[in-house]
């Protein structure tokens, strides 16, 4: 398609500037307590998971994996089928008992970019529309019919949060979104080697923070980016945290806390209307109380049959 790489590349510096930079600010002082608030908070969230070592036993592996399923889910409410958890955890016994076949980061940001743009080039139109309504944020019909007014204000519907840290009006958004898909189904080369570039950053970031924040993540491998080989259910916590967006942070005791103290928020500043209140809702994934993305559009039974047999083949070469 003539043009296309240009197109491409616009749009996605496009969304690059209206990135809501997410970095703390502040004294050095200042940032460095923020850093250590985050890595504590990250420790705090990932201390109900388990990693087997490389000499786990069988019934550990299949532990590991039940208690990542669980954490997935309580933060989400999206199910890894017991079908997917076997595949998982023959591929982590299989790493376990051979020792080798760690995945590095760059071949694991391949492997997701690969998956990732592969999903997208598949969406129908109502799973695009679906992955819009996510953006969007959380709803209910409820707060559809009498939001608070300040919401309504800021135009809380309007505007799709493509990422955590990134707001774009819907009038560039929508046309983004299904851009990304049709140049993802054309083979867009130029698309996949800048997702490559986004994917590599987030890979890198969340091995950076989980060796400072949990070191027996990496049991067994180096923790230094150039050597950390990866495990197929370390590669799969990583997937998890690039697609969902969730940072990590929290237990779900303090996750309920934080979703709490959100509401009590906008009731004080909302000006009236109506918020609904957390309890049985989830933080992340769809129709996120803190941030909502179309999780499930990715996390489901045949997409991720795709990511563990890529996994599978990225750990043998």
């Amino acid at each position: 398609m003539a043009g296309g790489g240009e197109k491409a590349a616009e749009e996605w510096h496009r969304l690059q500037r209206w990135q809501i930079r997410s970095e703390p600010v502040g004294t050095p002082e200042e940032r460095a307590r923020f850093r250590e608030q985050f890595i504590a908070s990250v420790r705090e969230g990932m201390s109900v998971t388990k990693f087997p070592s490389a000499a786990s036993s069988s019934e550990e592996v299949r532990n590991a994996t039940a208690s990542l399923a669980e954490f997935i889910k309580g933060r989400t409410g999206i199910t890894i089928t017991e079908s997917t958890k076997a595949r998982l955890n023959l591929l982590e016994e299989t790493a376990s008992k051979t020792g080798a076949g760690g995945i590095s980061a760059n071949k694991l940001s391949r492997i997701l970019t690969n998956w990732i743009i592969d999903r997208a080039a598949s969406l129908t139109d109502d799973e695009l529309l679906s992955a819009e309504n996510s953006f969007r944020g959380f709803i209910t019909p409820e707060l559809a019919a009498n939001p608070p007014p300040k919401l309504a204000e800021l135009g809380r519907r309007k505007n799709l949060l493509l990422r955590a840290s990134i707001l774009v009006h819907e009038s560039h958004a929508i046309p983004l979104l299904k851009s990304i898909r049709d140049r993802a189904a054309a083979g867009d080369e130029t698309l996949r080697q800048q997702a490559y570039d986004l994917v590599r950053d987030e890979v890198r970031k969340q091995i950076t923070v989980l060796s400072e924040a949990a070191p027996d993540f990496f049991s067994g491998t180096s923790s230094d980016m150039a050597e950390a080989r990866l495990t197929p259910l370390r590669s799969f916590l990583i997937a998890y945290a690039v697609v969902s967006d969730d940072r990590l942070t929290h237990n779900q005791a303090s996750l309920e806390k934080e979703m709490r103290a959100h509401w009590e928020g906008v009731i004080k500043h909302g000006g009236g209307g109506y918020f609904p209140p957390p309890e049985g809702q989830h933080a992340y994934g769809p129709n996120g109380y803190l941030y909502s993305s179309p999780l499930d559009l990715f996390f489901n039974e045949p997409s991720l049959g795709r990511l563990l047999a890529a996994i599978g083949r990225g750990r043998r070469l």
